[in-house]
């Protein structure tokens, strides 16, 4: 079996109740092996700003893998981006995921861009990105980005780049993901579901000749006493994170529940060939460090 690896998010909105550098040190000395931020900019959902607040959680760790799940490609200048996180990864010795999306269409509106072309900006993008990263005198001429003779420096700690990681789980994202990323972090899905993903994105890698995607899963965390229980939570605590009046009626993707679940669910996702967990807490702000703790005490320490 593969290494498994278990990684958790600082929520959206958590700030107001949990210092960055005290949930940082709590989730390394959990055991966690990497901690992610979800970019909500063009949204009304509370949260700092991404690579800002990653370079920080650099500086609180020692250890830890920083993710992006996900930051919102089409949103950014790739140039300033790859910059970035180029600098991001030296500055923390070479622990940068950077995992992408393209947004919703709200995204983009609110910022002014173009919500139709989104998905052919992250292409473009994308391709842009990991040349800068690794040519040099790099001239691209992009539907959207042009650059002539520009060497990017300095380089990524990583080998041959930071990872891209990209999100979703539709059939134009499972596709980007296969031509483009070294990873793909399905959102929403199911253990079969998830298996049936892998095997097309492994057919698809293997027809291009390109090595095998990591498999990551994103997935909601509510430990309670009942699957019910934490499906009224989490359907809550989604309210209030996206101002968006949201009812969970499905748990089948996450893990929600008793801790007996929450570990029947690893399982079911390990066997369909995750190896990459990121765990979004749905619970009330102010148990959120417990449940991070009771899920790696209980649940991810068998796995690891």
């Amino acid at each position: 079996m593969s290494e498994i690896s278990f990684g958790v998010t600082y929520p959206a909105g958590l700030q107001t109740h949990t210092n960055v550098r005290t949930y940082v040190e709590a989730v390394e000395a959990n055991g966690y092996d990497s901690l992610w931020l979800i970019e909500n900019v063009g949204s009304s959902t509370p949260g700092f700003e991404t690579l800002t607040t990653l370079g920080y959680m650099a500086a609180c760790s020692r250890k830890l893998k920083l993710g992006t799940s996900v930051l919102l490609l089409p949103l950014r200048n790739p140039i300033l981006l790859a910059q970035a996180a180029a600098t991001l990864d030296q500055l923390s010795g070479g622990r940068l995921i950077l995992g992408v999306g393209v947004g919703g269409a709200e995204h983009n509106v609110a910022l002014g861009s173009d919500s139709k072309t989104r998905g052919a900006r992250c292409d473009e993008y994308l391709q842009l990105i990991q040349k800068l990263w690794m040519e040099t005198d790099v001239s691209f001429d992009g539907r959207f980005q042009t650059t002539h003779s520009y060497t990017l420096l300095p380089r990524c700690v990583q080998s041959p780049h930071v990872p891209i990681w990209i999100g979703g789980h539709s059939k134009t994202v499972l596709e980007r993901a296969g031509r483009l990323a070294q990873g793909f972090i399905p959102v929403g899905l199911s253990p079969s579901e998830c298996a049936a993903n892998f095997e097309a994105l492994d057919t698809q890698a293997r027809a291009l000749e390109r090595p095998v995607l990591s498999h990551a899963l994103h997935t909601y965390l509510g430990i309670a006493e009942s699957t019910e229980a934490a499906l009224d939570t989490a359907s809550t605590v989604i309210t209030e994170r996206f101002q968006s009046h949201t009812v969970m009626t499905n748990a089948e993707p996450h893990m929600l529940g008793t801790l007996d679940r929450c570990r029947q669910q690893v399982e079911a996702f390990v066997e369909a060939g995750v190896t990459h967990f990121i765990l979004d807490p749905v619970c009330r702000s102010e148990e959120t460090l417990d449940q991070v703790r009771r899920f790696s005490d209980l649940v991810s320490a068998q796995f690891r």
